[in-house]
């Protein structure tokens, strides 16, 4: 195998092993509830509950911001009824 190409692979697997390590430890735990508003300040699906538990709060981000577009979303911890930071207020693009 090529110097080079041993290197480089070397290298990716350094950076994803380290990227799936900050993950990890960057999810938070807990249940927690999601509330969204419009461009306005308007409620989306307000008598719609959202609920995820902590690994699964990017994928519920995600939905959201592929159907409304400049979006804000709220998450708060269900339990404690505190936001989630630095994820919350999350706007969307």
């Amino acid at each position: 195998m090529n110097k080079h190409i041993q290197t480089s692979t070397s290298k990716l697997a350094f950076a994803s092993l380290a990227l799936l390590l900050a993950s990890a430890c960057s999810t938070p735990e807990g249940y927690f509830g999601f509330e969204a508003t419009d461009t306005q300040g308007k409620p989306i699906k307000p008598n719609m509950v959202t609920i995820a538990d902590g690994r699964s709060i990017y994928t519920v981000l995600a939905g959201f911001c592929s159907v409304h577009r400049g979006a804000t979303i709220m998450i708060r911890n269900v339990k404690t009824n505190e936001e989630l930071k630095p994820q919350s207020p999350h706007r969307c693009r």
